[in-house]
């Protein structure tokens, strides 16, 4: 009968390997200052990352050091739902504001995020739901998905020329939006960037959009105006659906391309159209609801 062989480690060197893996933890392990707030020396260390907030203040000033060195970035998920927040001072040395950042501080009313700020990510005041104005960093490239989704209270927004993207469904849900300005250089949109703003009546296009992204105004049921520029090549899938108050829009000849129930549910809507007649890249169910169109109509 053969027997099997059974290793084993004895205590000893297992308490030794033990203490070799703490050696593998990073130099830089959080600290908290006296008001609560936690950092984090980021990858490059020379600069600090908000991590999270333990104090007791629901009126925030991040300092712009933290021993000797910049904060240079608030870390994802770092004020994420503390509901009390009311107020949050963020300082000129930040730079990038992480992944659901203040999500649900549902208390805070009114934010600046300086100028220092070039990227926001993912969902940063996703579901702050009284939160009525927001000032934005003039050096602003880039806005991320849901950035500011369902910030039900928030009535206008400018955003500055220097922004590059806005990712999909950035201002979703932003129901009593009535006022948005868009630079005329901004040209890269994600999907249903403004999907149910349900009382946004019109807006400007910027002049450098040249495709319409799906979902684009889906379901902004106070729509009642839109222009397309002369440089529009492509309108997306669902771009219009559901914009029952729409009431007529003007098709340029450089459109080539269209997707499919572009105009579902716009029951008030006429189409009036550049082309004499429905060109070769138009979905076939481009007016799947059949609007009235007008084919061959001068601007």
């Amino acid at each position: 009968m053969h027997l099997k062989k059974t290793w084993f480690i004895p205590v000893f060197m297992l308490f030794s390997l033990s203490l070799a893996a703490c050696d593998l933890i990073p130099s830089f392990l959080t600290e908290t200052d006296a008001n609560g707030i936690t950092y984090e020396l980021n990858d490059a260390e020379d600069g600090y990352i908000v991590t999270e907030y333990k104090g007791v203040s629901f009126e925030v000033v991040i300092p712009s050091t933290f021993k000797d060195l910049p904060v240079v970035e608030i870390g994802a998920l770092a004020f994420d739902s503390i509901v009390e927040i009311t107020s949050i001072e963020i300082p000129n040395s930040v730079t990038k504001i992480g992944n659901h950042a203040f999500r649900f501080c549902q208390s805070l009313t009114a934010i600046t995020i300086p100028n220092s700020v070039i990227e926001l990510g993912v969902g940063v005041l996703q579901d702050c739901i009284n939160l009525a104005t927001i000032n934005l960093s003039t050096g602003l490239l880039s806005i991320g998905e849901s950035c500011f989704s369902s910030c039900t209270s928030l009535l206008e927004i400018t955003l500055p020329a220097s922004l590059e993207n806005i990712g999909d469904f950035a201002f979703a849900d932003c129901s009593s939006l009535i006022d948005v300005e868009l630079p005329d250089t901004l040209a890269d949109f994600g999907r249903g960037v403004f999907i149910r703003c349900s009382a946004l009546e019109s807006i400007q296009l910027p002049s450098a959009l040249t495709v319409i992204p799906d979902h684009f105004f889906a379901e902004c049921s106070s729509l009642t105006s839109i222009t397309l520029n002369d440089n529009t090549t492509e309108i997306k899938q669902n771009a219009f659906i559901n914009c029952e108050t729409l009431v007529s829009i003007y098709i340029p000849s450089s459109v080539l391309t269209m997707g499919y129930y572009v105009f579902d549910d716009c029951d008030a809507l006429t189409i009036n159209c550049a082309a004499s007649a429905k060109p070769v890249g138009w979905h076939e169910d481009w007016n799947n609801d059949n609007r009235p169109v007008n084919w061959g109509v001068a601007q």
